[in-house]
């Protein structure tokens, strides 16, 4: 059953892919774009920006994947910030993103070489990439008609079903002002790949505001980066107290005991989750057959009794 193990690592990854960026050090650019006078072939980068909102026009503090996919061929390019904005540069030809498959992607690269137009990415598409939500997405041909920088506007995020389980908490509506800013200077300092500052603007938001789901989370998740697994749990089991329908720590808590090979955990966490929302994380669906069958692999088949 060994050979599961690999599988259930990557497709978890990609249920968690909301909101978590990978710590290169490089810095994602978000908020204002440059001059408009930018051109592909001048040595001026070139951006696309915008922003994502709510249905009912609020903000989403919750991190979302910015996509560019062209045909089966997708990548994260940035994510917002706490305001929900973002800004990417253009670097990179669409016949060169790699191959993805399912909901896979890779993070950002490359060069963007030679003179470009909208037609370049024709047929190519800029996502907004929440579990649980949808939004329209915007036809990076149209978009980028001019080999200029340029602002997309606004992207809605609409739920998708009415379930309770959701990556977004009831609790970052009560959170004080300088808890927020303590979340969000820990994002920025992450992206620097200052971990350990980072670290402590977290434990400084659960601090100022213990019911902070998002930020137990975040707290949970670098300290299983850094490798501190007891401190991890804890995190993570903060983030449910404060929020047992905040979908984020049930799936690390599953990633957490897939490492550990523990498979009836793995169940018992997903199961828990699928109860709350059955439709937006196709991976917790995949751990948790893949933990049913190697429990019942693992457990030895019940022996009649021994006649007298």
């Amino acid at each position: 059953m060994n050979g599961y193990l690999p599988y259930a690592v990557v497709l978890l990854s990609a249920s968690l892919m909301f909101g978590q960026s990978r710590s290169t050090g490089r810095t994602q650019p978000s908020g204002s774009i440059p001059s408009s006078g930018d051109t592909f072939g001048a040595r001026q980068a070139v951006y696309i920006s915008g922003q994502v909102i709510l249905a009912d026009g609020s903000k989403i503090s919750e991190r979302v994947a910015i996509q560019t996919a062209c045909g089966d061929r997708k990548r994260i390019e940035t994510y917002t910030d706490s305001s929900g904005n973002f800004s990417f540069e253009v670097k990179t030809r669409p016949e060169s993103l790699d191959t993805q498959t399912a909901d896979m992607s890779t993070f950002g690269g490359g060069t963007f070489s030679g003179r470009g137009s909208g037609g370049t990415w024709q047929g190519c598409e800029l996502r907004a990439v929440l579990p649980g939500f949808t939004a329209q997405a915007i036809m990076l041909a149209s978009a980028m008609s001019r080999p200029q920088s340029t602002n997309v506007g606004k992207i809605i995020l609409k739920p998708i079903a009415s379930a309770e389980g959701s990556v977004l908490s009831v609790t970052t509506m009560a959170a004080p002002d300088a808890a927020r800013k303590a979340l969000e200077k820990a994002g920025e300092l992450e992206k620097k790949n200052k971990l350990d500052e980072a670290q402590q603007s977290l434990e400084k938001a659960v601090n100022i505001y213990p019911q902070y789901a998002v930020a137990w989370s975040e707290l949970g998740r670098l300290q299983y980066l850094k490798h501190d697994r007891a401190a991890a749990q804890h995190s993570f089991e903060q983030a449910m107290a404060a929020d047992s329908k905040y979908a984020k720590p049930y799936l690390w808590l599953a990633q957490m005991a897939v490492d550990a090979q523990q498979w009836q955990t793995v169940v018992d966490v997903t199961n828990k989750l699928l109860a709350l929302n059955s439709t937006s994380f196709p991976g917790a669906w995949f751990l948790n057959a893949t933990g049913n069958y190697t429990c019942r692999t693992l457990t030895p088949p019940s022996m009649p009794p021994a006649r007298a």
